[in-house]
């Protein structure tokens, strides 16, 4: 998986059980699951 987009969007395809509630958060969850 590449660079994710920083998007505060609903819980993403790649993470169903997770909803980030920032884009800060989704951005550091993409970084840990990289």
């Amino acid at each position: 998986m590449g660079i994710a987009l920083p998007i505060p969007v609903n819980p993403s395809p790649t993470f169903p059980g997770l909803e980030p509630k920032t884009s800060t958060e989704y951005f550091l969850i993409s970084l840990l699951m990289n």
